[in-house]
């Protein structure tokens, strides 16, 4: 090989060593929950296309590809498909069955009334979404070694959610890499308005109008009298084996709908004469889920890994 071609060579190699070097990002990060339970750490792996996060002993699969959610049990040995058409399905019956309750309560007594009125607040509003409008609050902190500025995102007539957001220079990130946690909020997003009760941590908005200025290291979600916290520790690159955003083999499909942890209210064990039917439940956030939904919706058929829809 002569010079010229040798010196070609090098600048090729050059300018593909610094992708290879931004194949994956891996995000150490802990939840805190708004009641007295423990912290959890938890971690997500991403890449351009799929997105991979585990807490505790779950695991959600995002695949921007193949238009679908995988959400793992490991030591269940299950797993539940969700695609964008069963989630906009959940924000569809939900919506109903908020219509519905609001018409029941006229002829209700006040203990069912109660109950229904609980119902409703967790179907959500059904009002279209508005873009939660972002000020700077003027407070900054270093968060784990990230300078951070304080932002707040508000909606109308709701609380505002806090971020800590670090520059992306300070990050050691670029927009185009958290592409795949906003795509994964819109996909969420796929239940409608409803889709705004979610907690999904850093699925926030990194391109277009309104998009972050940089990476938010701490998220904080008002949640009742409590708050949501999602505070990253560490950020690094690294290649992530491609089986970490596959469905692991040996996986028994379950129907989506309520999680196998959730318990109804007391007041939902009385005969169900006398109280209006439980509303769908909520997909999963970003976030590992803090109470368990309230109770169990209509179940869509299993899929074996799911299509894109």
């Amino acid at each position: 090989m002569n010079r010229r071609a040798l010196r070609a060579s090098l600048v090729v190699l050059s300018a593909l060593m610094p992708i290879a070097a931004r194949a994956g990002i891996v995000l150490e990060f802990e939840h805190r929950f708004p009641t007295n339970r423990a912290p959890v750490s938890a971690t997500a792996q991403i890449e351009p296309d799929r997105l991979r996060i585990d807490f505790g002993n779950r695991t959600i699969i995002y695949r921007d590809d193949r238009g679908l959610i995988w959400l793992v049990e490991p030591a269940e040995g299950r797993y539940t498909v969700l695609t964008r058409a069963q989630l906009k399905s959940m924000g569809e019956q939900m919506a109903a069955l908020r219509t519905q309750l609001q018409e029941r309560t006229k002829s209700m007594t006040i203990e069912q009334r109660a109950v229904a009125e609980q119902m409703i607040a967790a179907a959500g509003d059904t009002t279209p979404g508005v873009p939660p409008q972002m000020e700077k609050t003027g407070r900054t902190e270093t968060i784990n070694g990230f300078s951070c500025a304080g932002w707040e995102a508000r909606r109308s007539g709701g609380t505002p959610q806090e971020l800590w957001i670090a520059d992306w220079k300070v990050a050691r990130l670029q927009p185009a890499d958290m592409m795949v946690l906003q795509r994964f909020g819109e996909f969420l997003g796929a239940m409608g308005p409803l889709a705004e009760k979610l907690t999904i941590g850093f699925a926030q908005k990194y391109d277009g109008p309104g998009a972050l200025t940089g990476f938010p290291i701490r998220v904080v979600t008002p949640i009742g009298t409590g708050q949501l916290v999602d505070e990253v520790r560490s950020i690094r690159r690294e290649k992530i084996p491609a089986d970490h955003f596959e469905l692991p083999k040996g996986m028994t499909a379950k129907p989506a709908g309520g999680s196998p942890d959730a318990t109804p209210p007391a007041a939902l064990k009385t005969p169900p004469a006398q109280v209006p039917p439980p509303p769908p439940a909520q997909p999963p956030s970003l976030s590992p889920p803090s109470p368990p939904p309230p109770a169990t919706p209509p179940s869509p058929a299993p899929s074996s890994t799911g299509e894109k829809k």
